[in-house]
């Protein structure tokens, strides 16, 4: 199972859910915020990429929702935090090798803007990523992206 986002132009979220299970088969567990879409598929992942309506679509690693917050000072994860416990599932690094990725780049994103990092947190993780995909990092823009997002929205 593959656990997806997707982002979309905000203001359809009524009709973006009925329209993704129209156009990618096997999509369940549909879960929609403002202009955010979550949700699960079985088989190929890259199915949902060729949906139109939706701009930017993720394939999901690991999600903390309000729950996963830091109970002494409300927050969610930080981007340390969230750099230390990657583990990328073989089912993934599967559809990586299918998709021939050779190289990444990373992006970090909180509230839907774009943010750097300290560069031990980056060269950690891409590391991590290399080590797991066999990949290298390519910070000019690699074959694919890994993208580490904190919403608002939980």
């Amino acid at each position: 199972m593959f656990q997806l986002a997707a982002v979309f132009s905000p203001g359809f979220e009524k009709v973006v859910p009925k329209a993704l299970v129209d156009v990618v088969p096997g999509v369940r567990d549909v879960k929609v915020s403002s202009g955010f879409i979550r949700f699960c598929i079985d088989k190929n992942p890259f199915q949902a990429v060729n949906a139109d309506f939706l701009n930017n679509c993720f394939l999901a690693l690991k999600e903390w929702n309000a729950q996963g917050k830091n109970p002494k000072n409300g927050k969610a994860p930080s981007f340390e935090v969230m750099a230390n416990k990657i583990r990328i599932p073989d089912v993934h690094v599967h559809e990586i090798a299918r998709q021939r990725f050779k190289t990444f780049s990373l992006r970090f994103s909180t509230a839907n803007v774009f943010t750097s990092v300290n560069k031990n947190v980056m060269a950690n993780v891409e590391k991590q990523i290399s080590m797991q995909t066999g990949m290298r990092p390519d910070r000019l823009g690699g074959d694919t992206e890994f993208w580490f997002l904190t919403r608002t929205d939980g």
